[in-house]
C-alpha cells in the first residue's frame, strides 16, 4: 500500500505578488520520500477575464541534513489555460563524485478545461 501526504497553500503578499509552500511525503513499504518548497509568484494583468502569472521557486527531495538527496529549481507561467513549467533536478546526495550525471530536466505542459478554471483567488 502506498501513502501520500501532500500540502500546498497559495498566500498572497500583495495584490501582484504570492508564496506558494508545500511539501509531499509518500510512503510505500520501507521507501519513503520528502519533498519540501517554495515557490514565488508574480500576477500579470488579466487577458480575457483570466489570471496569469509567473512563478519561480526551489524544492529539497528527502529535506533532512543527512539524507538531501537533490535540489530541484524551477520556473514557469500560467497563461489563460494553459500551464508551462521547466524544472531542473540535480543530485547533492555527495553520493557521487560529479552530480551532473544525477541531474534531469523536467518540461510540463498542462491543459485545463475551461470549466475547471476557479475565477475567485
Amino acid at each position: 500500500m502506498k501513502h501520500i501526504w501532500h500540502g500546498k497553500g497559495d498566500i498572497g503578499l500583495n495584490s501582484k505578488v504570492f508564496l506558494v509552500p508545500a511539501i509531499i511525503y509518500t510512503h510505500t513499504g520501507n521507501s519513503q520520500m520528502t519533498l519540501a518548497g517554495l515557490n514565488l509568484g508574480y500576477n500579470l494583468d488579466q487577458w480575457l477575464n483570466q489570471y496569469n502569472s509567473m512563478i519561480a521557486g526551489v524544492h529539497v527531495r528527502n529535506a533532512t541534513l543527512q539524507k538531501s538527496q537533490s535540489l530541484i529549481f524551477s520556473a514557469g507561467a500560467n497563461w489563460q489555460y494553459w500551464t508551462f513549467m521547466l524544472a531542473f533536478d540535480t543530485d547533492i546526495s555527495r553520493a557521487r563524485s560529479n552530480s551532473i550525471t544525477g541531474s534531469g530536466l523536467e518540461l510540463s505542459v498542462i491543459y485545463k478545461l475551461p470549466s475547471t478554471i476557479l475565477h475567485k483567488r
